[in-house]
């Protein structure tokens, strides 16, 4: 077993004289740094890529299609339970005649005080 002073005398002498990489494996370093900087330097996929990533990939983008297509669906045909929701929302009775529509009629800003 290693005493404190010996190991304490094999760190200092380890510190005294750092490793040095050689020439040949700083060149491969840098050689595959500019190879990986190459690939990811600008342009549409590397764009493409990132979205991709920040949407979760294929469950994420699975998603949000397939919400844009439900919502487009029920904002196209309704089901009918769904339709007393949308009269109230948007009284059609004066379609008719233009002034369902009337400016500051549609949300109720003409029953504001004022």
């Amino acid at each position: 077993m290693l005493s404190d002073d010996l190991l304490e005398d094999l760190f200092t002498e380890a510190r005294s004289t750092p490793p040095v990489p050689s020439d040949a494996l700083m060149a491969r370093i840098e050689a595959d740094a500019s190879a990986q900087i190459g690939q990811q330097a600008g342009g549409m996929t590397a764009r493409f890529r990132t979205w991709w990533q920040l949407l979760g990939g294929a469950p994420g983008i699975g998603g949000l299609a397939t919400t844009a297509v439900v919502g487009f669906w029920i904002g196209f045909a309704p089901p009918a339970v769904l339709d007393p929701v949308s009269e109230s929302l948007l009284p059609l009775a004066g379609v008719e005649d233009g002034t369902a529509f009337a400016p500051g009629d549609g949300f109720g800003w003409s029953t504001a005080e004022g």
